[in-house]
């Protein structure tokens, strides 16, 4: 899979693009497990920054790390129905849920109840 293709995926998840998204995983099912090979580091920050949710997609981020920083419950249901790990870990070992908890804002898009 092509790298800047599967970070124009994960930023479809960020904005909430469902049907894209869905879309995009039935041409492309790797996306929902992919793991990101790159992403954010001290020297190069800003083209991994993501603006809508001020978070940063690092090495190993999947879909799945980032819809859980943006509070997308939906797209995460999306996500996991096509194979997504709820467990992955990106460099740091942060898993999807750590992104849940660390983020600043509060929740939207189908978390408040949770």
């Amino acid at each position: 899979m092509e790298t800047l293709a599967f970070i124009a995926f994960v930023r479809l998840v960020v904005e909430g693009e469902m049907n894209t998204v869905s879309d995009q995983l039935h041409k492309n099912p790797l996306f929902a497990k992919m793991a990101s090979p790159v992403g954010a580091t001290r020297k190069e920050s800003s083209p991994f920054f993501i603006e809508p949710i001020s978070h940063y997609l690092y090495a190993g981020d999947t879909a799945l790390h980032l819809a859980a920083a943006a509070f997308r419950r939906p797209m995460a249901e999306l996500l996991i129905a096509h194979g997504a790990d709820c467990l992955s870990k990106n460099r740091m070992g942060a898993e999807p849920l750590h992104y849940v908890a660390d983020t600043n804002r509060p929740p939207a898009h189908g978390f408040e109840n949770c």
